[in-house]
């Protein structure tokens, strides 16, 4: 059997072991197992680590992202309240310039588009985040499809005006006589014809 002698020297004094080569083998499998061991734990922990800091940016990011989406749906509610004013100006505005109203089934057509359920942006987010982006682009569109209608309505508006304006400026707009009334108290009448 072979023998290992390890020495140590130093100016006053000289150490050796002596081992054999079982126990010398015994002795770098425990090194081997105790190296083995931390670095382990070590890259466990340092994987803790590691996963809290990523865990942490997700939830700011989320926080931000979801932030930012209630911002933008309150945006977006604003610009749909105000095509709403624009559509009852434009029902005014026809009435004024002789043209029918446009049709309640007309105004509401093209409002479909995916399903809340599909995922048309991302399989990297959160699916919570991923509906509300969903939605929000819904209303979007819907709020851009409104929009092109009331452009064309108001091209179609613009056109027949320009053509009429000799008619229109005829049209009695002003009140004939300062604090007078407009209507009267008999009511309704039926057209003799």
């Amino acid at each position: 059997m072979n023998n290992f002698i390890l020495q140590k020297e130093s100016d006053d004094r000289i150490a050796q072991v002596r081992m054999s080569s079982r126990q010398a083998i015994l002795l770098v499998s425990i090194c081997i197992c105790v190296f083995l061991s931390i670095l382990y734990f070590s890259a466990e922990i340092l994987s803790d680590m590691l996963y809290e800091k990523r865990l942490n940016e997700f939830k700011k990011n989320y926080n931000i992202m979801s932030k930012n989406l209630k911002f933008l749906q309150k945006k977006l509610d604003d610009l749909d309240n105000k095509v709403l004013v624009v559509e009852e100006k434009d029902k005014a505005v026809r009435t004024y310039a002789g043209m029918p109203e446009i049709d309640l089934d007309i105004r509401k057509l093209g409002t479909g588009g995916y399903g809340i359920k599909s995922n048309i942006l991302s399989d990297n987010i959160a699916p919570i985040i991923n509906e509300e982006l969903i939605a929000l682009q819904l209303d979007l569109e819907k709020v851009s499809r409104k929009l092109n209608l009331e452009i064309e309505s108001y091209e179609a508006i613009y056109d027949k005006v320009k053509k009429d304006i000799n008619r229109i400026s005829k049209i009695p707009s002003i009140r004939p006589v300062k604090g007078g009334y407009l209507n009267s108290s008999f009511g309704y009448r039926k057209d003799p014809i």
